[in-house]
């Protein structure tokens, strides 16, 4: 399995796990071919799973206060 160090407008192809440890350290999230996170990068202001959960919420609320305006017209 590939892994990308992803950080602001660079992407690195990560090859060992000492590489992949030094990026993180550096502040680099490190995803797999798919895109998904597999670990955020040091430095983070929010930890990645609760902005997770948290943006998984507010997409629900939005959905949600967009069917009550619908349903209310």
């Amino acid at each position: 399995m590939k892994m990308y160090a992803v950080k602001d407008n660079r992407e690195l192809e990560v090859t060992n796990d000492a590489e992949k440890s030094a990026l993180i350290k550096q502040g680099y999230d490190i995803i797999d071919e798919k895109g998904k996170l597999i670990a955020a990068g040091r430095g983070k202001t929010v930890p990645y799973e609760q902005y997770e959960t948290i943006k998984a919420e507010n997409e629900k609320l939005k959905a949600e206060n967009k069917k009550l305006k619908e349903d209310k017209k």
